[in-house]
């Protein structure tokens, strides 16, 4: 029976969970255009949160507390809640250590806008968005919420200068997976932002929403025809529904240049179709599929207007949708 529900939207319903849980308003939406090494949205970002750019080089210290806390949580009893869980970390002098020179490094010495993004983007993988010695999508998440209780118990210790300087780097930190759309998280208002003590942050936040809502509203209409095509295709043995299913999916491609975000759900839910559609033996429908896939990857590699380190992450994904 053909699933009734995409990993793409699986993850969309974690994203407004885990939106819920950090208490940002505002729907979930999609990340418009990556930033690049040397400015976009992150450069811009940096600069909103008062934060320095420089030459500082945190991924050590970063890949060491996702080592880290991998341990803390792998023993012991499970942490019966979240906030469980964080107390956790922050009572662990190693996992507080790389956490202050990050912080270090992040507000005070200053760091490329993009250092940590583009390390995401050589690692990350589709399987459950897994990215070498930074992690997961959602144990980089749970980074950020470690930072921002730390920076709750600075302020409650009478330090709201230090605390505003861990707030912000935690929100700079969620803002280097933007390319997978964990940044949406930034799109609301709430105390975490008027603590951060940045004028109008929440106010420029809100409009970066705004601006990419539309953008998102017509993306999702596109890679619904595509499932839907999908699922004709499964209901009907392949028959004649087989042209719609390359139709769509080729539209799909072409609507998501340019979206790095975009490009994962779609490389993720082809990997998803051509997995059932080899399972249920459909080898000329998987035949048709693997061929626009290859397309797709032929036209990454011929594009000039992707970074390096985006094109190769793409040609990955794709590679990993069209399987063995």
């Amino acid at each position: 029976m053909v699933a009734n529900m995409r990993n793409a939207k699986l993850r969309c319903l974690i994203f407004f969970t885990v939106g819920t849980l950090l208490s940002f308003c505002g729907p979930v939406i999609v990340v418009g255009r990556p930033a690049t090494s040397d400015g976009g949205w992150l450069a811009r970002l940096q600069g909103k949160l008062l934060l320095p750019k420089g030459g500082a080089d945190y991924l050590a210290a970063y890949s060491a507390l996702v080592a880290r806390r991998v341990a803390l949580f792998s023993s012991g009893a499970h942490q019966p809640s979240l906030r469980a869980a964080q107390r956790r970390v922050a009572d662990d002098k190693r996992a507080v250590a790389e956490i202050r020179r990050i912080v270090k490094d992040v507000a005070v010495i200053g760091v490329p806008p993009s250092l940590l993004r583009n390390a995401l983007l050589r690692d990350t993988n589709i399987t459950l968005n897994k990215a070498g010695p930074y992690g997961t999508v959602f144990g980089r998440l749970g980074i950020t919420l470690d930072i921002q209780y730390l920076a709750s118990r600075k302020s409650a210790d009478g330090h709201p200068r230090r605390a505003a300087m861990y707030l912000r780097t935690a929100i700079f930190l969620l803002g280097q997976d933007n390319f997978d759309g964990l940044s949406l998280l930034l799109s609301g208002d709430g105390p975490m932002y008027a603590q951060a003590k940045v004028l109008g942050l929440a106010k420029w936040l809100r409009s970066y929403h705004a601006q990419h809502q539309r953008a998102y509203t017509a993306w999702w209409a596109v890679l619904e025809r595509f499932d839907r095509a999908f699922t004709e295709v499964m209901r009907s043995g392949g028959k004649g529904h087989i042209n719609a299913l390359r139709t769509h999916f080729r539209s799909a491609a072409v609507a998501s240049r340019g979206h790095l975000h975009w490009q994962l759900m779609l490389a993720s839910d082809a990997r998803d179709h051509m997995a059932e559609l080899s399972g249920r033996r459909m080898f000329t429908a998987a035949s048709a599929l693997r061929a626009e896939l290859s397309g797709w990857l032929w036209r990454t590699k011929e594009t000039s207007s992707m970074q390096a380190v985006e094109r190769s992450a793409v040609i990955r994904w794709i590679k990993e949708a069209m399987g063995p």
